[in-house]
């Protein structure tokens, strides 16, 4: 497992609080798009994947 940098998360959030709510509601929306899917593929998205994804700027964390 890759470690990913906190430093580099914090920098796409304004806090750590938004950087958790917002990857626990990517993670749950894939893994809801999962079980819902009447596809046989198996898809390995992990929090891990979902931080990845902030960093590359896939996902945009927008303050409310």
């Amino acid at each position: 497992m890759n470690e990913i940098p906190l430093d580099e998360l914090l920098k796409k959030a304004d806090s750590r609080y938004s950087l958790v709510i917002a990857a626990s509601k990517r993670a749950r929306e894939l893994i809801n798009l999962e079980f819902q899917s009447e596809n046989d593929q198996v898809y390995d998205y992990t929090i891990s994947a979902v931080l990845e994804d902030i960093i590359e700027g896939a996902l945009e964390i927008i303050p409310k």
